[in-house]
Order: C-alpha cells, then structure tokens, then sequence
C-alpha cells in the first residue's frame, strides 16, 4: 500500500469495523429476544393448576403472602407476579445459553482461517515492515 494512501485505508477499515460490529450487536440482540420468547411461550404452557409442581409453588407463595397479613385476592396476584418473575428469568437465561452456543459454533467454524489464509509473500513482508 503506498505511503499516502494509509489514511483512506485506514478511515476503511475503521467504518468496515464499525459496520460490522453494529451488525452483530442487532443481530445478536434479535437473536436474544426471539430465543427469549420461543423459551417464555414453552415455559408458560407448563404453569397451569394441572401442574402439580406449580400448584405447589403458587399455594406456598399464596401462603407466605397471606401470612404478612396481604388479602387473599391480593395474595394471589402477588404470587403469580412472583412465579412470572421466575418464569422470565428462567427465559433469558435459556435464552442466553442459546445464543452462546450459537456464538461458540460461529468461533469453532472461524478458528481453521487464519491457517488456510495465504501467507504474504517475502516482498509483501518487507514492505510491510518497512511501514511500521
């Protein structure tokens, strides 16, 4: 690369670089939300009162909150606010699993490149160094 031209180069790299990134933050940011609802939608269809894990769960949040002397129709709403909070948690947390072993995958796939890359030639190494 001439000497005057490292400056466009530069300017290049740093927008390519910037582009990039934006790309794969919303990418990876989409990517979090939809797992997040995919996992959120699975993991209501399980909280009903035919289950008896969250009958359980719902009766003992139901029962610690009426025993702080709440009402019972605003213990049961402060239980099941309670048991959404687990629920999206429990989401984003699969969720965020998801994407890391989506993102682990893209890693293994990138590690072989800079092995299968040309390696620049003498000439191109000199220059090379001559610049810096």
């Amino acid at each position: 690369m001439p000497r005057n031209k490292f400056n466009q180069v530069s300017g290049i790299s740093n927008f390519v670089r910037n582009i990039g990134g934006g790309t794969g933050i919303s990418l990876l940011t989409t990517f979090l939300a939809r797992q997040d609802q995919i996992h959120r939608t699975a993991l209501t269809a399980h909280t009903n009162h035919g289950n008896p894990f969250f009958e359980k769960q719902y009766q003992a949040l139901v029962g610690s909150a009426a025993a702080t002397g709440v009402g019972p129709v605003q213990a049961t709403h402060h239980a099941l606010a309670q048991l959404s909070g687990r629920v999206d948690l429990q989401s984003s947390v699969l969720s965020f699993a998801n994407s890391f072993y989506v993102l682990s995958i893209v890693v293994l796939c990138l590690v072989p490149l800079p092995f299968i890359m040309k390696r620049p030639s003498a000439e191109e190494s000199a220059a090379g160094a001559a610049a810096h």
